[in-house]
C-alpha cells in the first residue's frame, strides 16, 4: 500500500533467478538506489516493510525488508480486496537525519571478482583480503513500536524512492509506512559506551564463504578469524527493533559515542545465557555470561550452510563446528 510504481492493494510478484556462471557475490545496497562504480546494478527499487510502527499497528506479515523493483509485473488481482498481508513503503524515522519521513532507496548489486558478501557490525571498514562495498549505520524500527523488523545496514549517504512525496509530509502519509531508526547500544555491550550508534560495512571477499561462530571467539582450524564479537539484538521487554541477532565487533569506529541516549532510536543489548536448569547441563556454567562470536571465512569452500537438528552434515559437506 503506497508503494512508489504499484497499484494499492496488488499482490506482489516474485522471481526465483538463477546465474549460469558464478559472477559475484549479490548484494542489497540499502539506502541507494544506485551501485557503487565496482559493482553490477541488478536493478533498483525501494524498501518494503509491513508496517509495525507506532502510527502503523499492524502486528502480522513479514519481519525482514525487501528491495522493491521500480519495474513491476503484475499478474492478476482484486482492488477491493484485502485480506493479504500489506506491504509498506520505508521511510527514515528520526529527526536527525535531512531525509526524515522520505521513502528510502534500494538497489540489488553484484561484486564481480568476488563471490562471497558478508557485513560488519560496528566498523566502517572490512578485514584484511575483502573490498568494503559501501559502509553506514544499523537501522530497524523504532525500540518501541508495535513489531521488530530487521537491523538491516543502511547507506550513510542514503538516498530517496523515486517518488513525488517531498519532505513535507503528512502524519497520515507516516502512518501508511514502515519506518526505519538508527540502532544504539544499551545495557554496557562489550567495547561501547551506551547511546552509541552502530555503523556497519557491506563487504565483498574472493577468499570463501563467510558465517559466523555463535558462541564462541575462535574459529575451527580450518577457517580463518576476520573478527571477534559478542552477540547483540533487542532486550526481550522491547516490542520493536530487530529480530535478527548481530555479531557487533569488539573494535568499533565511525561512531562517536553519546553522552546522551535518544529516544529516537531502534537500540542493541549484549546478549546473555540463560541456560541454568536448561538443556544441556554443561551450558549451566555459562548461566548470565556475555555470549561470544566470530565471523569466520572458510578457505577451500565454495558454500556454507546450517543445518538444524542434526550434528553431522549431509554427504558432500564438511562440518566447521
Amino acid at each position: 500500500e503506497g508503494m512508489p510504481g504499484y497499484a494499492n492493494f496488488a499482490e506482489i510478484t516474485c522471481a526465483r533467478c538463477f546465474e549460469q556462471k558464478h559472477d559475484g557475490a549479490v548484494y542489497t545496497r540499502w539506502g541507494r538506489s544506485t551501485c557503487p562504480s565496482d559493482s553490477r546494478t541488478i536493478y533498483t527499487g525501494s524498501i518494503a516493510g509491513s508496517g509495525g510502527s507506532a502510527w502503523n499497528s499492524q502486528y502480522g506479515g513479514g519481519a525482514n525488508y525487501i528491495c522493491l523493483t521500480a519495474e513491476p509485473t503484475m499478474d492478476q488481482f482484486v482492488i477491493s480486496s484485502r485480506a493479504g498481508v500489506d506491504a509498506y513503503p520505508t521511510e527514515y524515522g528520526t529527526a536527525d537525519i535531512s531525509t526524515l519521513h522520505m521513502d528510502a532507496a534500494c538497489s540489488v548489486c553484484q561484486t564481480p571478482g568476488r563471490a562471497w558478501s558478508f557485513t560488519v557490525a560496528g566498523r566502517v571498514d572490512c578485514p584484511e583480503g575483502s573490498v568494503a562495498d559501501y559502509s553506514g549505520l544499523m537501522m530497524a524500527t523504532k525500540h518501541n513500536h508495535h513489531k521488530a523488523t530487521e537491523y538491516i545496514c543502511i547507506d550513510k549517504d542514503g538516498s530517496v524512492a523515486d517518488t513525488d512525496k517531498t519532505i513535507e509530509l503528512t502524519s497520515t502519509d507516516f502512518a501508511q509506512a514502515s519506518n526505519l531508526f538508527p540502532a544504539e547500544t544499551r545495557g554496557s555491550v562489550p567495547g561501547y559506551q551506551n547511546g552509541q550508534d552502530v555503523t556497519c560495512a557491506q563487504c565483498s571477499t574472493p577468499g570463501g564463504p563467510v558465517y559466523v561462530r555463535w558462541g564462541r571467539s575462535t574459529c575451527p582450524v580450518v577457517s580463518s578469524l576476520l573478527y571477534a564479537g559478542y552477540m547483540s539484538s533487542i532486550r526481550h521487554s522491547e516490542t520493536g527493533g530487530g529480530y535478527n541477532y548481530l555479531c557487533l565487533h569488539t573494535d568499533p569506529n565511525g561512531s562517536a559515542p553519546s553522552e546522551s541516549q535518544d529516544e529516537e532510536r531502534s537500540r542493541l543489548y549484549r546478549v546473555e545465557y540463560e541456560t541454568m536448569n536448561k538443556g544441556l547441563w554443561s551450558l549451566w556454567r555459562l548461566h548470565d555470561d556475555d555470549v561470544p562470536c566470530a565471523v569466520c571465512q572458510s578457505t577451500g569452500s565454495v558454500a556454507s550452510m546450517m543445518q538444524p537438528g542434526n550434528t553431522i552434515c549431509p554427504t558432500g559437506w564438511s562440518t566447521e563446528y
